[in-house]
């Protein structure tokens, strides 16, 4: 557990961006709520349910709702004397304006996109004033006691193309764990913005085993990979955060990204780095 110094008794933490993100600023939040002080944060409600348990601790704010208000729906209770963690890039001040309604006058900005050559979570922590330790890197922050997978589990896309490995070496990592006899059947996942991804798997992977799974949120896409997940495979994307963060064994491919910087965290992750060139 971390040793703290100076940490607010009330804490709301802004985080917006993608689901890695956000499963990134999970070890702050759970770090923060396991002091035991208020701790609420405002992002979107699908990333908040991911946090499972942990919303016992943590109170919700939808961030769309804090940036708009006009004061008076409830919020001044939540805020009322809360120092802001804040990831937002407020570079016309009109956050600051904004939590001023509020009474708000204790912002710690907090670096969304740092540049190395520390971990974006040791950086975090930094700024927050929270001591690192190395034992923070192998903890799975949304650890599950009860994972019960026993199948391979591939997200082969991230959003974006750069950070994606071919779709021909998750096929090939998929023929290599079933032909080790680890199991008959793969489960496949892409997001949104996979679309190219997507086609192309179903096009190339046609004669393998494999389980498209679609889920309808990001809380059902947890609860399947805590019931089916014995070991996922991904590039560098919120899914992969997801899934170390929950306590899987989990395989990050890394292209594009600094793996110093974004590796996700969890009890087994391996790193894998894959030259951009390939294809």
């Amino acid at each position: 557990m971390s040793v703290v110094r100076d940490i607010p008794t009330n804490a709301v933490v802004l985080r917006t961006g993608g689901l890695g993100d956000f499963i990134l600023t999970v070890p702050l939040l759970v770090s923060l709520a396991e002091m035991q002080g208020r701790v609420a944060v405002a992002t979107r409600r699908q990333y908040y349910d991911v946090l499972g348990p942990f919303r016992e601790r943590i109170t919700f704010i939808e961030a769309d709702e804090l940036l708009l208000s006009q004061g008076g729906d409830g919020l001044d209770e939540k805020l009322r004397g809360a120092t802001v963690f804040s990831f937002w890039e407020d570079s016309d001040g009109f956050l600051e304006s904004q939590l001023k309604r509020f009474g708000i006058e204790a912002i710690v900005k907090m670096e969304s996109r740092p540049q190395g050559p520390r971990h974006f979570v040791e950086e975090t922590f930094q700024d927050a004033g929270i001591q690192w330790v190395e034992e923070c890197f192998s903890r799975s922050w949304l650890s599950h006691r009860n994972l019960r997978g026993n199948s391979l589990w591939v997200h082969p896309g991230s959003g974006s193309g750069c950070k994606n490995a071919p779709v021909s070496w998750f096929l090939h990592r998929i023929e290599n764990w079933l032909a080790q006899g680890q199991g008959r059947v793969a489960f496949v996942s892409f997001g949104e913005a996979d679309a190219e991804v997507e086609k192309q798997f179903l096009l190339d992977g046609g004669a393998l085993p494999l389980r498209y799974v679609r889920p309808d949120s990001l809380q059902e896409f947890s609860q399947l990979l805590v019931d089916e997940a014995a070991l996922f495979i991904g590039n560098d994307s919120g899914p992969a955060h997801l899934a170390a963060s929950l306590g899987i064994p989990t395989e990050v491919v890394f292209v594009s990204t600094d793996p110093e910087i974004w590796r996700p965290l969890g009890e087994v992750v391996e790193v894998l780095r894959l030259d951009s060139r390939i294809n």
